[in-house]
């Protein structure tokens, strides 16, 4: 990878990001406040989905076993 061909990428100075970054750092700290607060949240809510999916899917897997020797259809009726 090469350096010079995404030169938009690095600053010509580091002290140009400082006094960049302390002229922003006011301004973004309630949104970053609020943009932490919203994405655990978020992840916490991902994590409850994904927990719900994955006992739906061992229900579904379990009653499929269950009942995959007397009948399929009223499985796939019963889980749809």
């Amino acid at each position: 990878m090469h350096l010079r061909s995404s030169p938009l990428r690095w600053p010509r100075n580091i002290d140009d990001i400082d006094s960049d970054m302390e002229s922003k750092t006011e301004s973004l700290t309630k949104e970053n406040q609020y943009v932490i607060c919203s994405n655990s949240q978020l992840s916490c809510f991902r994590r409850r989905s994904a927990m719900l999916d994955s006992i739906l899917l061992q229900l579904w897997f379990g009653s499929f076993k269950a009942s995959r020797s007397r009948d399929c259809r009223g499985t796939f009726l019963a889980a749809g």
